[in-house]
């Protein structure tokens, strides 16, 4: 039945970007691979038509998991003005780093980039380097007036706070273990103060959003993160990952390594990777990689159910 669909509309390219809606308008990724352009397209809410498209980056199409795609970035607003993140690919390739496959892959250049509500370029900014096997993703994130983003890769990995209206760097914080992954991280605030949380790259930390100071870290569990974390008030939750599985519940109220004091449980049987979990009231519900759905009670986390979907 189609009868609730107000409107469909076909959209230039591919990519996996989630659209994300400012009162009447939607905004979204989408790679042109015919002119080897990522541009950022902005619809009508109401009837779908396309009101501007804006060419983010003309590059070189870099190599990527066949699960991935080219325009996986989700943009992020506040009404005034639309960030996006996008790689700019080098003319040379390297030796994959970091997978069990030999293979050839294109680094590059992680980009962020500014467009105001007509979709006018106001800034760009190359942050760092970006390699990685799998392709490129990074979801900026807004905090008051910073955009924050996740630069994990297999090289020299950052996360790092950038101005808002000028696009200038206020604070980066390098990452030790130079692994990739792609959470996008979580602000919440936590006995009134705010906490920047995110997995990946072998641990789970807490910043500072304000200057990307280290609050409190968890080593390990594993290896690469996908999924990204929620939280309900109490704890947070992290699903990950390779090369081997995990979903924990996690108190924030600690200091320095909590490793050992503030895992509140910690479940290894779960295929779970790429999908992000998701929690309502004391239920957390975790997809795995096989389609399989999995509910687990947030407090202590026993397994109340598991269904293939």
């Amino acid at each position: 039945a189609t009868d609730n669909i107000a409107w469909k509309i076909a959209i230039p390219g591919k990519g996996h970007s989630s659209p994300v809606i400012w009162e009447d308008r939607i905004f979204l990724l989408a790679c042109m691979a015919e002119k080897e352009e990522r541009v950022l397209l902005c619809l009508d809410r109401h009837t779908g038509k396309t009101i501007w498209q804006s060419t983010i980056i003309k590059t070189p199409l870099e190599t990527l998991h066949r699960l991935n795609s080219r325009a996986s970035s989700t943009p992020v607003t506040d009404g005034k003005m639309v960030y996006v993140t996008t790689m700019k690919v080098d003319e040379r390739k390297i030796s994959a780093p970091n997978v069990g496959a030999p293979r050839m892959i294109t680094p590059g250049s992680f980009m962020v980039s500014a467009f105001d509500m007509k979709g006018k370029k106001k800034w760009e900014q190359n942050v760092g380097e970006f390699i990685s096997a799998h392709g490129f993703n990074a979801c900026p994130i807004l905090y008051r007036n910073l955009v924050i983003i996740n630069g994990d890769h297999d090289g020299k990995s950052y996360i790092l706070a950038m101005r808002q209206d000028t696009g200038k760097i206020v604070w980066r914080v390098m990452r030790r273990h130079k692994t990739r992954s792609y959470v996008t991280p979580l602000i919440r605030n936590i006995n009134g103060k705010d906490q920047l949380v995110v997995s990946g790259s072998l641990c789970i930390i807490s910043l500072d959003p304000l200057t990307g100071k280290r609050l409190w870290n968890i080593e390990g569990p594993t290896e690469q993160y996908v999924a990204s974390m929620v939280y309900d008030g109490k704890l947070f939750f992290m699903a990950a990952g390779f090369p081997t599985y995990h979903v924990m519940g996690i108190d924030p109220r600690g200091r320095g390594d909590v490793t050992n004091s503030h895992v509140k449980w910690h479940k290894r049987n779960v295929r779970c990777y790429v999908p992000s979990p998701v929690v309502v009231g004391n239920y957390l519900i975790v997809a795995d990689d096989r389609g399989t759905a999995n509910c687990f009670d947030t407090r202590n986390g026993k397994r109340y159910w598991q269904k293939r979907m």
